[in-house]
């Protein structure tokens, strides 16, 4: 790609050094602990009974919009959406970057029952800000659009596109068991 003139670069949204820079001091009862910001927010995102985001996760999404205003991409690739790639899809949404999501599941259907209905609740926001932010959805198949079109018809775009996965025809046409006994 770069002799192509495109420069890419990963983001690695987790803890991967010792220095203490991304990390907050708990006390806990046990002692205090030391955590990842961005696990810290999305446990409050994942556990908060209350409406809205928590502070917590506005306190991380202001670092992510950090580090990408310093990258400056011209646009994103985000390949499935979790916690991690809605704080880069709302950073390029607020910086005015074009972002695109490669979708692989959806949320909506996969969101936990146990959690609190405000939890559930904020969940299916994100999920549908970024749906509706991204500059184009990209789908397997026609039935992963059509279901996303259901659950979130005020995101929907004519736009979006289905790019299917390769398969392999032979696989498929015999299966697995006749595979596995031809290779006996």
């Amino acid at each position: 790609l770069r002799m192509r003139g495109f420069d890419v670069v990963g983001i690695v949204l987790s803890h991967s050094d010792d220095s203490g820079k991304n990390w907050e001091r708990i006390h806990a009862p046990s002692g205090p602990t030391h955590q990842h910001f961005l696990d810290l927010a999305t446990n409050e995102a994942l556990r908060c009974p209350e409406a809205g985001l928590p502070s917590v996760v506005e306190t991380a999404s202001v670092r992510i919009i950090e580090i990408l205003a310093s990258e400056a991409p011209d646009a994103l690739v985000l390949n499935g959406f979790s916690l991690a790639n809605w704080y880069l899809a709302n950073a390029a949404e607020r910086l005015g970057i074009p972002f695109f999501f490669s979708h692989h599941g959806f949320w909506f259907a996969e969101i936990p029952t146990p959690l609190p209905p405000a939890a559930q609740a904020r969940l299916r926001v994100m999920e549908f800000g970024a749906f509706r932010a991204a500059r184009k959805n990209v789908y397997l198949n026609a039935w992963s659009r059509e279901r996303a079109d259901e659950a979130y018809p005020g995101a929907k775009r004519e736009d979006d596109v289905v790019i299917p996965l390769p398969y392999n025809p032979v696989f498929l046409k015999q299966g697995v068991s006749a595979m596995m006994a031809n290779d006996r």
